[in-house]
């Protein structure tokens, strides 16, 4: 079972369990050729339908040496178009709170310098049925530098206002 958890304006409160993918998570990237980071549309990629951010976790659980795969997919309106100057990956941020030990690790999902000055006024919005999107793959455990050690984690994903509920996960 896969578990996919989508959330707009306003976000949703709570906490869900992932489950697993229906397969091994190293066996499936493995077959797929899959290689992290990467940003496109792959078979396990959520899709949302509306403004907001989708992750589904590779598995519950991570065995050593394999990755901790997280897909995932979002969907923005002009308004944050031009919030984010069309950068939208830049401001997806992906932070786990380790349950087992102390660590607190959060990164962006792609980060890039900012070489273009700021407009001293905003462009005009586009049109408000203005939609655009994209995906990313990552593994948690490089992506996010956690500790080679067993650990449950919860694993939060924001873009703006839109946030993901709290995933759990566990590394053996």
């Amino acid at each position: 079972m896969v578990l996919i958890l989508c959330v707009g304006i306003p976000p949703a409160q709570g906490k869900k369990r992932a489950e697993p993918a229906g397969s091994d998570s190293a066996r499936a990237e493995k077959q797929m050729g899959m290689q992290f980071p990467n940003f496109k549309e792959v078979p396990m990629s959520p899709h949302p339908d509306q403004p907001g951010i989708k992750v589904v976790l590779g598995a519950a659980s991570f065995k050593a040496n394999e990755p901790a795969a997280l897909y995932g997919a979002y969907i923005f309106d002009g308004a944050f178009y031009v919030k984010c100057r069309g950068e939208a990956a830049t401001w997806i941020m992906v932070t786990a709170i380790a349950r087992d030990i102390q660590v607190v690790s959060s990164m962006a999902v792609l980060t890039k310098p900012n070489l273009a000055p700021i407009a001293p006024t905003p462009p005009p919005l586009p049109d408000p049925s203005f939609r655009q999107g994209g995906f990313f793959n990552l593994d948690l455990r490089q992506h996010l530098q956690l500790p080679d050690q067993p650990s449950r984690y919860w694993l939060i994903v924001s873009m703006g206002d839109y946030k993901t509920d709290i995933l759990s996960f566990e590394l053996k």
